[in-house]
């Protein structure tokens, strides 16, 4: 069984991450406004739209949100791997 060194893995979830950012954001870009609906009784304008059936917008920037933790996880490995490094040399010297 191979071990992976911890900065291999945080470039993972680093890149992960932007490669969710990525999509959600290209989702969220895409997503259609709302469309008038017809309507015969007297609602106000404001009243006469609904959301074309797509993905939802939500999760989306649920989407969003995991990105921007997956970062920040890999961001922290990556801190903790230098730290980590940094006691090594000091130790050594």
């Amino acid at each position: 069984m191979d071990i992976q060194p911890a900065s291999q893995s945080a470039y993972q979830a680093i890149n992960q991450s932007q490669q969710r950012l990525d999509q959600a954001a290209t989702d969220i870009a895409q997503a259609p406004i709302d469309t008038p609906v017809e309507t015969t009784d007297s609602k106000k304008p404001s009243d006469t739209f609904a959301p074309v059936a797509n993905k939802p917008i939500e999760s989306s920037l649920v989407e969003l949100q995991l990105a921007k933790t997956e970062a920040e996880a890999g961001t922290k490995i990556l801190q903790a791997d230098s730290e980590r490094i940094g006691t090594l040399i000091d130790i050594e010297v």
